[in-house]
C-alpha cells in the first residue's frame, strides 16, 4: 500500500474538540499530525488516534498572533507534504509560508473570518498579502470569503470553497439519547433551543424578547439556553417563566443537547467587522433532524431551505422570530425528513473527502459556490 501523504496542522485554535474529532476523518487520506498547545487535552488525543499530537508552547493564545518556535524542528523531523494554518493575517501562517520552500511542503491556509478588523496595522496587511501570494491553496469557508480573497488579489485557481472541518456523525444524528427528562420537560412541551456563546451578535436580545411575547401565548413552549458568555447573567435574571438556563456542555455532549429540542434558533447579527460565516451549530442541529430559525446575516441563509428545514428572517426582526417559532410549533416536521434534506454533505467524512479532492486530486469543482 502506498504511503499516505503527511499533513501537519499548525494552529492553536484547532484544540477545539470539533476540529480534533475531524482530524480522525482526515486520517483516511493523510498521515495527520498536529502541533498542539501544551495546555491541550492530552487524554482526549488518545481517542483520535492515529492522529499524532506534538505538544508545544505557543506564544500568545490568539489565532492571529500565536506561533511556536518549534515549527522548524518538526518540519525537519517529520517532513510533511502539506502544512495547514488558519487565516492569512496570522503570524503562524506567515511563518509557515516563509518556510515552505526551504522545507519543500505546500502551504494551505484556511480563511474563515471577515478580517477587516485585523488589518488596521500595516504589518498585518503585509503578512496577509504575502500569505495569500505564497500559499499553494486558499480554503475559503464560504463564497463570501472567496470574494474577499479575490479582492485582496488572490489567484482564483488557488481558492477552494470548503469548511474548516465537518460535524461528527457519531455525536450529531437524529437517533440517540437526549436530556429532556433531566431538564424537567414534559412530553408535550415544545423546546426552543439556543446553544452557543452568549454575546450580542448572536441575537440573544431577540430570543429573550420572543420568549417574553410567547410566555402568555403558549405556556408549553420552553426556551432553553445552553452555553456561556458575557450575557450569561442577563439570561439568568430575565423575568420569564418559560426560560431555562442550562449552562455549558462539553462538545461531545452537544448531540444530546440538540436532540432535546424541537426547534433550534440562531438569530445572528452582523457587526462592523463580522458577518455570519459558516456556523457549525446550524449544521449540527440539522444533522440531529431539527428545524432551524436563522437570520439573513452573512452566509447563514445558504444552509436553510425556507419553510422546509427551517425559516430565514431579517436581522433584528423580533416579531418575525416570534411568528416563526409559533409557526413551527404548529407544523413540526418529522426529524428524519429534515435530516435527509439538510446537513449530510457537511459531515466530517464528506469534508475530509473534499480535502482529498483539493490536495490530492486537484478537483476544481470546489473552486465554485458548491453549497
Amino acid at each position: 500500500m502506498d504511503k499516505k501523504p503527511r499533513l501537519l496542522v499548525y494552529a492553536v485554535s484547532w484544540n477545539e474538540k470539533r476540529n480534533l474529532l475531524f482530524l480522525f476523518y482526515l486520517t483516511e487520506y493523510f498521515e495527520v499530525m498536529i502541533l498542539s498547545s501544551v495546555k491541550g487535552d492530552k487524554i482526549f488525543f488518545e481517542s483520535i488516534k492515529p492522529v499524532k499530537a506534538f505538544f508545544v508552547k505557543f506564544r500568545f493564545n490568539k489565532t492571529c498572533l500565536s506561533y511556536s518556535g518549534k515549527l522548524k524542528y518538526y518540519l525537519n523531523e517529520y517532513k510533511p507534504d502539506f502544512v495547514l494554518t488558519l487565516e492569512p493575517h496570522s503570524v503562524s501562517s506567515y511563518q509557515s509560508v516563509k518556510l515552505s520552500k526551504k522545507f519543500n511542503f505546500k502551504h494551505i491556509v484556511f480563511c474563515g473570518d471577515n478580517t477587516v478588523s485585523m488589518l488596521k496595522h500595516f504589518i498585518t496587511k503585509s503578512m496577509q498579502k504575502k500569505v495569500i501570494a505564497g500559499s499553494s491553496y486558499l480554503l475559503a469557508g464560504t463564497p463570501g470569503i472567496k470574494n474577499y480573497l479575490l479582492k485582496r488579489g488572490a489567484d482564483p485557481g488557488k481558492i477552494f470553497i470548503n469548511p474548516e472541518s465537518g460535524y461528527d456523525e457519531k455525536i450529531f444524528s437524529a437517533d440517540g439519547d437526549n436530556l429532556r427528562k433531566e431538564w424537567g420537560m414534559e412530553p408535550d412541551d415544545v423546546v426552543v433551543l439556543y446553544a452557543g456563546s452568549f454575546s450580542k451578535e448572536k441575537g440573544i436580545k431577540s430570543i429573550l424578547n420572543a420568549a417574553k411575547k410567547i410566555e402568555t401565548a403558549n405556556t408549553k413552549i420552553k426556551f432553553v439556553f445552553a452555553g456561556r458568555g458575557e450575557l450569561e447573567n442577563r439570561i439568568k435574571i430575565f423575568d420569564s417563566q418559560n426560560l431555562y438556563f442550562r449552562g455549558f456542555y462539553d462538545y461531545t455532549d452537544m448531540g444530546k443537547v440538540i436532540r432535546s429540542c424541537n426547534i433550534f434558533i440562531y438569530p445572528g447579527l452582523s457587526t462592523k467587522y463580522l458577518s455570519g460565516q459558516f456556523d457549525y451549530s446550524i449544521i449540527e442541529a440539522q444533522a440531529c433532524g431539527k428545524p432551524v430559525i436563522i437570520t439573513n446575516s452573512g452566509n447563514q441563509h445558504r444552509f436553510v431551505s425556507d419553510g422546509i428545514n427551517g425559516s430565514i428572517i431579517r436581522e433584528g426582526d423580533d416579531q418575525a422570530l416570534t411568528e416563526k417559532i409559533l409557526l413551527w410549533c404548529d407544523k413540526l416536521q418529522i426529524d428524519r425528513e429534515i435530516n435527509e434534506i439538510s446537513a449530510s454533505k457537511f459531515s466530517g467524512k464528506n469534508i475530509a473527502l473534499n480535502y482529498k479532492k483539493i490536495l490530492l486530486d486537484n478537483d476544481h469543482l470546489l473552486l465554485n459556490d458548491w453549497f
